[in-house]
């Protein structure tokens, strides 16, 4: 879609009304020594949003298969080291995907406590280790926060895999935690989904709106994105078939082209509203928080041109907004458990980010391992 001159001139203000918050200040450029961040507001939606989703879907999100292609637990275990005799932690353990393995590998010589903030997940937790005779395995409701429980033991292995994000003041937490991490040999490992790519392939076999995007019709500005034969396709398919594996991959491929376009946060908006660019049918169907991450980015990049198309993202702050403004700009046509970007905290998400925060409390960045193709993987020692 070509936007006209008067259009593109105007954009930006349409789009600052249509989003149509008070904005937040710019991030600083490095986070603070201790406290919340001053986007700490995401992490309790989050929290909140976790807490309300029914468990059948949590558990069903937490064992999707593709978590085991993403975080296999055996390479897992044998990069933080776990020995017989160890006392381990998984910080928010959800249904036990990693805490089973752990147990397994003590073989019934030491102990693994397994935490977490949602009441309804250590009675799963308790009989699964019941079922396996798993005596290690020792299911703990903690508050969110620093609860007590964790100054009650000196630990050998501390774990938090997909948790940070989750916190509401991380320099806080990690620095209560420190005294509980055993001196010289504990080891703290950190996994954390990478901030530039929050989804795979696979996300797109169940739950995409299909039939949202197609009833679009003709200059849909997503629908235009999509490669000709992935539209005959997804035209062609009855509403009650699934979408297979080929078609996903495919649809996984534009949806990436589509992080790269900065106009395509203007020609949603326009397309709903040629006149005033309000885009209302559009953003009604994006959450508040995501409004206002949207209203950020618009604050603090609208001076670059970045949203009107005129010219390519020349930073790597740029690429970054983009991608995320394309991101969430998709969310109400793509799957609903599609992960959702937290940009604002993103600097504090990145594996620099990360470190910065241990290391201000008392860790020492040992190691970064590689091998997992969707994660961050940091391993943390006592400082001293």
């Amino acid at each position: 879609m070509t936007l006209p001159p008067w259009v593109t001139a105007t954009a930006g203000l349409a789009i600052g009304a249509a989003l149509g918050f008070a904005l937040p200040a710019d991030p600083p450029p490095e986070p603070a020594e201790a406290g919340p961040t001053r986007y700490g507001s995401v992490a309790p939606s989050l929290a909140q949003e976790e807490a309300e989703r029914a468990l059948d879907r949590k558990i069903a999100a937490l064992e999707h298969p593709v978590r085991d292609q993403q975080l296999p637990p055996e390479v897992i275990l044998a990069e933080i080291g776990v020995q017989r005799g160890q006392t381990v932690v998984d910080i928010g353990a959800g249904s036990g995907r990693l805490s089973l393995p752990l147990a397994r590998a003590l073989q019934g010589q030491g102990r693994v406590y397994a935490t977490d903030v949602d009441e309804r997940l250590v009675p799963v937790l308790r009989d699964k280790a019941a079922r396996e005779g798993l005596t290690a395995l020792h299911p703990v409701l903690v508050q969110p926060g620093v609860d007590p429980f964790y100054a009650t033991q000196v630990f050998d292995r501390m774990l938090l895999c997909s948790v940070f994000e989750y916190l509401q003041a991380p320099t806080d937490f990690f620095a209560a935690l420190r005294p509980s991490l055993r001196p010289g040999t504990g080891r703290l490992a950190i996994l954390q989904g990478h901030t530039h790519a929050r989804y795979f392939a696979t996300d797109f076999h169940v739950g995409f709106r299909r039939a949202r995007l197609l009833a679009e019709g003709q200059h849909s500005p997503v629908l235009d994105r999509l490669q000709p034969h992935v539209r005959e396709r997804l035209r062609s398919l009855p509403a009650d078939l699934p979408i297979d594996t080929t078609l996903a991959t495919e649809l996984a491929a534009d949806f990436e082209r589509m992080l790269a376009d900065s106009r395509l946060l203007a020609d949603l908006l326009w397309r709903d509203d040629p006149v005033l660019g309000l885009g209302a049918g559009w953003l009604n169907a994006i959450a508040d928080d995501d409004r206002m991450l949207l209203a950020w980015i618009h604050a603090h990049f609208d001076g670059t041109g970045l949203w009107h198309g005129h010219q390519p993202p020349r930073t790597p702050a740029e690429t970054a907004a983009i991608r995320t403004v394309a991101f969430t700009a998709l969310l109400p046509y793509f799957p609903d458990n599609m992960p959702r970007e937290v940009y604002p905290r993103g600097i504090y998400l990145t594996p620099q980010g990360i470190a910065r925060r241990l290391q201000a409390v008392g860790y020492r960045l040992e190691r970064t391992v590689r091998t997992l193709p969707g994660h961050d993987f940091l391993i943390f020692a006592p400082a001293d």
